[in-house]
């Protein structure tokens, strides 16, 4: 499995790529994550878009991570799931829990990071 991770205004985008089997990944996921929300980030997207597959272990990784961010009254967003991991998420019933979306753009606009990309400058002309 490998992780990107992008900063956009302030969220954080975490790619995952390839599988989660077990957990090894489970604990590098999670770390990562913690790390991020020990920083002070409050908004994240993890974009599910290139992982191929993901074992129970996955599943457990995403819940711990969004008890995490949950507790301290962050947000996150799932994104990009394929139909493969779509169904093991549905299968998981991790729709109840997490706010899910077809894209990272999608997820961005969700949190309003576009709207204040787009609008800032025109806002700072008009001294609203």
């Amino acid at each position: 499995m490998k992780i990107n991770s992008r900063s956009i205004r302030d969220v954080v985008v975490v790619s995952l790529e390839g599988r989660i089997p077990g957990e090894p990944e489970k604990k590098q996921i999670q770390e990562v994550m913690n790390g991020y929300l020990a920083s002070g980030t409050r908004k994240a997207v993890i974009d599910l878009s290139k992982l191929d597959w993901m074992a129970s272990a996955g599943i457990g990784a995403l819940i711990g991570t969004h008890k995490a961010y949950e507790d301290v009254g962050a947000q996150i967003i799932l994104s990009g799931l394929t139909d493969r991991i779509k169904e093991l998420v549905v299968i998981a019933r991790l729709t109840e829990i997490f706010d899910i979306q077809d894209s990272v753009e999608e997820a961005l606009w969700g949190l309003r990071v576009w709207f204040s990309v787009l609008a800032g400058p025109f806002l700072r002309r008009c001294d609203l």
